[in-house]
């Protein structure tokens, strides 16, 4: 199973927005453009996700609906509580678990909990958690026949500046 855990792109203040909270605040231009380059990053390096589960939060969300765009009607996003912030990382994993163990899984959420998501499946250790750019992925391998925290194998982590190159180099 590979997992890739992205952070949503940056994302405006809440008096940039005009929002009364911190669950509304949508990407900025910035932000958008991160997600574009990432979304494209993974289509270039082979990704064909089976599922997506994103945050509700609306810049996890708009991050989510930018990703899924470029893979067709094939994968739509579902909406996961435990990619919000204090989710579980248990639960995410029980999550793809019920979907049928797919073979490519792309999750979106945010800081902290993206880091804790990624140490836990990696060493099982939250604590233990990765630092994410905004609009940044990592991808884990888990193995098909134990998908359990703690077996997972970090491959690489990328930001959006050197998803860019990478895309540069290969144009």
């Amino acid at each position: 199973m590979k997992i890739y855990i992205m952070r949503h792109g940056d994302a405006a203040t809440m008096e940039e927005a005009g929002v009364t909270t911190d669950e509304a605040r949508p990407l900025t231009e910035t932000g958008y453009n991160e997600v574009e380059t990432m979304a494209r990053f993974l289509g270039r390096m082979g990704v064909e996700p089976d599922l997506i589960l994103s945050s509700p939060l609306v810049r996890a969300r708009q991050t989510a609906d930018i990703i899924s765009s470029h893979f067709g009607e094939r994968t739509g996003v579902t909406n996961s509580v435990d990619m919000a912030p204090g989710g579980s990382p248990g639960g995410v994993l029980a999550q793809i678990l019920r979907h049928g163990r797919p073979a490519e899984t792309i999750l979106i959420g945010h800081m902290p909990d993206v880091g804790m998501l990624a140490g836990y499946l990696a060493w099982n250790q939250p604590d233990a958690f990765i630092r994410f750019r905004t609009a940044g992925i990592c991808r884990i391998d888990l193995p098909d026949d134990s998908p359990a925290p703690g077996y997972g194998d970090l491959r690489w982590l990328i930001p959006p500046r050197i998803g860019e190159r990478l895309l540069e180099r290969d144009a």
